[in-house]
């Protein structure tokens, strides 16, 4: 359901003044583009017969490495923030003539660029960790699949691990080195201590299996929104899990949660419509099982949308939740309209630390991923008509001398 809500022009003319103006717009670097191709690259962002979407294109940066996974080609491709080639790691048939990369290299071997293969099946997440280790999601083939019945899920992904050279380790699942496969794997997460942190969501719920540096498992940890905590005084709210990131150092996890409540119809007296209520950052502590803290995110809406002389007419949006940086500071961002977008900076406590806008031409780009690197950096791949755009905006700068 729609809220909207109605201001005099003096509030309009304050609201614009203090989100619009050149101090409050963070500047966009683009870093390189990449063309579409088969080449090792370049990215295939073309539509499958058999599916309605292209396979995801995912980024991350780690210590100044851009990785780009391209499900297309079942590969994943490490740059310099230049956009020089280091590795690339995917399929033989999908790389199987390496141009730029070295495809005939031993594992003793160093060179600047090179070509790793592995038979990728359906590649979908990826991490990496403090050691340049790579973490990826893969589907198992139809016939490796296992049911669930205690979840009811089908049992499906693998985590593939490979050390700084991109060569195979192990792979990982839910028990652990070479275990049974996991449900739907929503998220891959490192930390400081380059722990191993599969988020899945079999069905309603989601289910954490957190793994230590050598692929042990530690915690399997069931996130119920049935069990979450409410706000106080508020019970008759319906708890919605959106979001699950972990911090760089601890056992916690950050469970961003969205609640909606029960409202009178406008129709009728009766509460048949449901309406957001507010959204909440619920921090739990992994070894007790206990949530510790409740942090309220401030409401957002699009910006300001001029109907008449004197009426503002602004709709409620939900904010994405980015990360968690030096295990203080939590990034959340929100769409203000089609040419930009918020970030809102908040501690533990809730207090807002910093906000800013960034512009991102939406219309432009068919397909936006964007990352924040545990540095707080937030990188973007915006794929266009005819080439993808690498971007990053400091947002780092929002958390110095905080």
């Amino acid at each position: 359901m729609k809220r909207y809500f109605f201001l005099c022009i003096s509030l309009l003319i304050l609201f614009s003044s203090c989100n619009d103006g050149e101090s409050s717009i963070l500047k966009k670097e683009v870093l390189f583009t990449l063309n579409y191709g088969k080449m090792e690259d370049q990215l295939d962002m073309s539509y499958n017969s058999s599916i309605t979407v292209p396979f995801p294109a995912i980024i991350k940066m780690a210590n100044g490495i851009v990785y780009i996974m391209n499900g297309n080609l079942k590969k994943i491709m490490k740059f310099t923030s230049f956009g020089d080639i280091l590795t690339v790691l995917g399929n033989r048939e999908t790389i199987s003539s390496p141009v730029i990369v070295d495809d005939n290299v031993s594992d003793n071997e160093k060179v600047n660029r090179k070509a790793v293969f592995f038979p990728f099946n359906s590649i979908e997440e990826f991490a990496v960790d403090k050691r340049q280790y790579i973490y990826v999601s893969d589907v198992l083939p139809q016939e490796r699949h296992e049911y669930d019945e205690e979840t009811g899920a089908m049992l499906s992904n693998i985590i593939y691990r490979f050390d700084n050279n991109s060569n195979f380790i192990d792979s990982i699942g839910q028990d652990g080195k070479g275990g049974i496969p996991f449900p739907f794997i929503k998220n891959i997460i490192t930390n400081d201590s380059n722990d191993i942190i599969a988020v899945t969501r079999p069905g309603i719920k989601h289910f954490v299996y957190w793994f230590d540096n050598s692929g042990n498992p530690l915690y399997r940890i069931e996130v119920d929104e049935n069990t979450v905590p409410f706000p106080d005084g508020e019970k008759n709210l319906f708890p919605s899990v959106s979001t699950i990131k972990a911090p760089d150092k601890g056992r916690f996890l950050f469970i961003k949660t969205d609640y909606y409540k029960q409202v009178s119809s406008e129709i009728s007296d009766t509460k048949t419509d449901i309406d957001f209520y507010k959204s909440y950052i619920n921090i739990l502590d992994v070894e007790s099982g206990k949530y510790v803290n409740m942090i309220e995110i401030p409401d957002a809406f699009t910006a300001p949308d001029i109907k008449g002389n004197f009426i503002e007419k602004r709709l409620q949006v939900l904010y994405n939740f980015l990360d968690v940086v030096n295990n203080k500071y939590i990034i959340l961002s929100s769409f203000l309209n089609n040419n930009a977008m918020q970030v809102l900076v908040l501690d533990t406590d809730g207090k807002v630390i910093d906000q800013t806008r960034i512009n991102i031409d939406f219309e432009s780009y068919f397909h936006i991923d964007i990352n924040l690197s545990n540095e707080g950096i937030l990188t973007a791949l915006m794929a266009g008509k005819n080439e993808t755009t690498i971007a990053w905006w400091r947002t780092d700068s929002m958390l110095q001398e905080k």
